[in-house]
Parts: C-alpha cells; sequence; structure tokens
C-alpha cells in the first residue's frame, strides 16, 4: 500500500493564537483548523471551552462571562444547541431548549424573586402554552405571544380565586369572569386588566350589582 504523501498526512498540534481584537484561542488543531478541546478568551476575561470541530463550537460547551453570567450546554457550528442552562449573575437562570443561539422549544425561567415561567419559547421569546408562578402564589396559566400573555388565560390567587377569559398585551381585555372563595362573582368585560363596560357582580347571598363600569368603579 503507497505511503500517504506530507499534504494528506492529518496533523494535530496544540497551538495558540492571539487576535487584534484581544481574543486569545488556545488548543488542539488538525491541518490547521480548530478541532478538539479548546479554549476562547475575549479581551474582557469572558471565555468559552468546550468542544470545537472544523473551527466552531460543536460539543458540549461552557461559556463563563465576565458579567457574572455562565452558560453551560452544547452548541451546533458555534451557536447554542439542544438542552442548555443560562445563569445570570443574581442567581436567577433559563433552562431548556436552544437552536441557533436562541431559546426554541420547552424552557424554563426562575427568577431569585421567586418567580417561576415555564413554557415554550420561540426564538427566545415566550410563545405558546405558559404557567407563570408568582412570589404571591399567584398563578397565571395560557398563551402568551412574544413575552405577553395574550388569548384565553385563567388567573389564580393564593386563596383559590380565580378569574378567566381573554387577555391582550398582559391584561384582561375582552369577557371576563371572576369567582372568588367568598362566593362572590363577577361576569362582563376588562379593559387594561380593570371592569370596563356592561357587568355584573353576584354576592353569595344572591344579591347582586349590574350596570356599567369603567376603570373597575361602578358608574351609573
Amino acid at each position: 500500500m503507497a505511503e500517504k504523501s506530507e499534504s494528506q498526512q492529518i496533523k494535530k498540534e496544540r497551538c495558540r493564537r492571539e487576535f487584534s481584537n484581544g481574543t486569545v484561542i488556545e488548543g488542539e488543531m488538525v491541518n490547521g483548523v480548530w478541532c478538539g478541546k479548546c479554549k476562547e478568551i475575549l479581551k474582557d476575561g469572558s471565555y468559552y471551552e468546550g468542544i470545537w470541530e472544523n473551527g466552531l463550537g460543536n460539543g458540549e460547551m461552557l461559556y463563563v462571562g465576565s458579567d457574572g453570567s455562565r452558560m453551560e450546554g452544547s452548541q451546533k457550528d458555534g451557536k447554542w444547541s439542544g438542552k442548555c442552562k443560562k445563569t445570570f449573575k443574581d442567581g436567577s437562570y433559563f433552562e431548556g431548549m436552544y437552536e441557533n443561539g436562541a431559546g426554541n422549544g420547552e424552557m424554563l425561567y426562575v427568577d431569585v424573586d421567586g418567580t417561576r415561567i415555564e413554557g415554550t419559547r420561540k426564538d427566545g421569546k415566550w410563545n405558546g402554552p405558559c404557567r407563570k408562578e408568582m412570589p404571591d402564589g399567584t398563578v397565571i396559566e395560557g398563551p402568551m405571544v412574544d413575552g405577553v400573555f395574550c388569548g384565553n388565560v385563567k388567573r389564580t390567587l393564593k386563596d383559590g380565586s380565580y378569574s378567566e377569559g381573554w387577555w391582550e398585551n398582559d391584561a384582561g381585555n375582552g369577557l371576563m369572569v371572576f369567582v372568588g372563595s367568598d362566593g362572590t362573582r363577577m361576569e362582563g368585560s376588562q379593559k387594561d386588566g380593570k371592569w370596563s363596560g356592561k357587568c355584573k357582580k353576584t354576592f353569595k347571598d344572591g344579591s347582586y350589582f349590574e350596570g356599567m363600569y369603567e376603570k373597575w368603579r361602578r358608574k351609573w
């Protein structure tokens, strides 16, 4: 069998390159291309460390930012792809599926104040069925569009009271019903989260108010 010529032989080496923008890359190269375990250090001290192939991140990867943020997961062609976790300096984090460098798929967000959002993200924004749990015990469930609740949404309070109806721009805007844990019931429409238009409020004993509301207050 004929031996490979020098140009056909695979050349592996460890290298370090410094670029004019302050970036430094060190790691394994194959035939002049970054391939294997590598570390890219940016001018501000942030760095990527993981598996490269064909000159780009392709495999397990860690990013540590100079601002205290941290990203763990995998990359494909230099972009985050697959299950990843992004943690901010204050401890809040996103965890879920990424594609082309942005959240795309099922995702969980946990804030340091106790807020939790679970649902679907598309191109880095909440889009699809979502559930938001707030520190005061309130739970909001329904579809989100570009990060705000929009559509048929249910909001449940800690005491079991709930409102259900049409939301736009993160607030009630349309037909709505409220059922209180004390037996009260409110039916009508809301505008920007406040009762507006013809509404009916019924108390536990059967007595009720019915008429026009504006910005929550009755308007007789």
